[in-house]
C-alpha cells in the first residue's frame, strides 16, 4: 500500500476528511414548500446553515503552516464537507 500512496502523493492526490448529508424526502419537502411561503424560506434558511457553521467554527480548524478548515459544497439535496487531513487526528 505505501507504493500506491507515494504514487497518489506524487500525481497531488491528498488525504482528506469527508463528510456527506443528504436530505432524506427532499423532493417531497420541495413539492411542499411549492404551496408554503413560510416553509420555502424556513428551507432556504436551513440550507445555509452547514455554511454558517463552517465560518463559526473556523477559528477552531486555525493551525499554523496548514489549512485544515473545511470546505463545502453542495449539490442540489447533498452537502459535502471536505478538509485536510490534519496531523493531530492521527493522535487521536
Amino acid at each position: 500500500m505505501a507504493g500506491a500512496e507515494s504514487q497518489l502523493r506524487s500525481l497531488g492526490w491528498t488525504e482528506k476528511c469527508l463528510a456527506f448529508i443528504d436530505f432524506l424526502g427532499f423532493k417531497n419537502l420541495v413539492d411542499e414548500v411549492e404551496r408554503d411561503a413560510a416553509m420555502a424560506r424556513a428551507l432556504v434558511e436551513n440550507l445555509r446553515a452547514p455554511y454558517q457553521l463552517a465560518r463559526h467554527l473556523a477559528p477552531f480548524f486555525d493551525r499554523p503552516g496548514i489549512d485544515v478548515r473545511p470546505k463545502i459544497r453542495s449539490f442540489s439535496d447533498l452537502i459535502v464537507f471536505s478538509a485536510e487531513t490534519p496531523l493531530w487526528v492521527a493522535d487521536l
